[in-house]
């Protein structure tokens, strides 16, 4: 269903009651869907890495971490896919191999969020990290 705009009643009456894991980008209007209903938000790595592709602008060096950290995630669902892994595989190489370093990116964008007092690029792409990555959608 197509709807213009991105307000929260069309969010609320397009996706009713759904439940269970709800990615998404950090729009505002989510907050209110989810404080209503038995959802729990999980981070996009597009959505990060878009934001901390603009960080580059004011903080390189942070940018290019954070690159290299969704990079290997990429590589390791590549790795899955290039091998025809089965769900059952699928989970387990990610538990294994991409949870850890999911939460080792989690733990370091807090530090920095925390350390980072900067109103730029990087520092927006910070902080919506850390909103965002509360949750990995990597089960």
């Amino acid at each position: 269903m197509y709807r213009s705009g991105r307000g929260a009643y069309g969010l609320h009456e397009t996706l009713a009651d759904v439940t269970g894991l709800l990615q998404s980008d950090g729009c505002i209007a989510y907050e209110s869907y989810i404080k209503k209903h038995d959802v729990e938000r999980v981070s996009c790595l597009v959505h990060i890495r878009r934001r901390f592709f603009a960080g580059r602008s004011n903080h390189w060096e942070l940018a290019e971490l954070a690159f290299k950290a969704i990079q290997y995630l990429y590589r390791t669902e590549a790795l899955c896919r290039d091998n025809s892994y089965t769900s059952e595989q699928r989970l387990r190489v990610r538990n294994w191999v991409a949870r850890p370093a999911y939460d080792g990116l989690l733990e370091w964008v807090i530090y920095q969020q925390r350390n980072n007092l900067s109103k730029g690029n990087i520092g927006t792409a910070l902080g919506y990290a850390k909103t965002t990555c509360r949750v990995c959608a990597i089960t």
